[in-house]
């Protein structure tokens, strides 16, 4: 049980830390790869355009395959796409990293949450059994 709350934990702060982490970082950026500040900004715009169709996908793949197998290859995704991008020499590259980074932080996201409220007790109904009407 102390597992699955750690990657629920862990669900949760990868997505706060994707989306928030490059924002200070969008000047140096455009500097490093010389190009214009609008393409630059595509490392947040895909972003979240990634990020809300891998919360779709995440959700009928974890009905599928197991919600914990979801959120490991969801933190493996984040692992190999934060990797990309430290070593990414071009914008291209940059922008592939980020892409993993989406797939794996939004399917955190939505297998997180729903993995939360399957935690919690369900309440016992008066026969004795415990379910939910």
């Amino acid at each position: 049980m102390l597992r699955i709350y750690l990657y629920l934990i862990l669900a949760a702060s990868v997505s706060a830390l994707a989306t928030d982490m490059i924002v200070p970082a969008l000047p140096l950026l455009q500097k490093a790869f010389t190009t214009d500040y609008s393409a630059i900004q595509l490392t947040i715009s895909g972003f979240l355009v990634i990020y809300a169709a891998s919360q779709l996908l995440s959700g009928f793949l974890g009905e599928k395959l197991g919600k914990l197998r979801v959120l490991t290859a969801s933190f493996l995704l984040f692992l190999a796409g934060s990797l990309l991008c430290f070593m990414s020499d071009s914008l291209m590259m940059l922008l592939a990293g980020r892409a993993l980074q989406a797939l794996g932080a939004g399917a955190g996201v939505a297998r997180g949450g729903y993995s939360a409220g399957g935690l919690s007790p369900q309440p016992r109904r008066a026969g004795g059994r415990r379910g939910v009407e």
